[in-house]
């Protein structure tokens, strides 16, 4: 019998070939969960928002006004009321920064001395964006400021320039009505 028949197994270069693809393959796949995982935080934070946004129509529905906090408190600082006064009643738990794909993420909240109005404002949280066509755009619900509505958004100036700028594009927000601009 010939021994050349009798040989089984792969030789060296078929190994290497066989791994090299699986290896583009798992880079590719790995590409495209990054991505994913990326858009799924975005739109996870964007959901939480808007739960935020219905607890507190619910809290202003019952006592007549939207909580009251110090100007520009920070909704991730837990010594603050507002988590306090929603939690459990009327959310199970807040958004935090850490819940963003974005680490220069930052969420506020701003009412006025009466609590007529609310804005809550996720600075910089969306990740993945690299430019204002892939971001938040005016019009969307999340928009930072309505689309033609403000003069000044956040202490900048609401025009064509800040619509392309980072904090414009890769910030959501909820408000009632009346914190629009604010």
């Amino acid at each position: 019998m010939n021994r050349h028949f009798l040989r089984r197994g792969f030789t060296l270069m078929e190994l290497l070939v066989v791994i090299s693809i699986i290896g583009i393959l798992s880079a590719i796949l790995y590409a495209n969960f990054t991505d994913a995982r990326i858009a799924a935080k975005n739109k996870s934070l964007q959901s939480e928002l808007k739960e935020v946004s219905l607890a507190l129509e619910v809290y202003k529905s019952q006592n007549s006004h939207y909580p009251i906090l110090p100007a520009g408190s920070s909704i991730n600082d837990y010594t603050y009321d507002l988590w306090y006064t929603l939690i459990p009643e009327f959310i199970a738990d807040m958004p935090v920064k850490e819940d963003s794909s974005n680490s220069a993420c930052d969420i506020t909240y701003v009412t006025d001395a009466t609590g007529s109005y609310y804005k809550i404002t996720a600075a910089e949280c969306a990740g993945g964006i690299n430019a204002a066509a892939d971001g938040v755009h005016p019009a969307s619900e999340f928009a930072r400021c309505p689309i033609n509505g403000c003069g000044v958004c956040a202490s900048d100036t609401y025009d064509s320039n800040y619509i392309l700028t980072a904090p414009f594009y890769e910030s959501y927000a909820v408000y009632s009505v009346g914190g629009e601009c604010k």
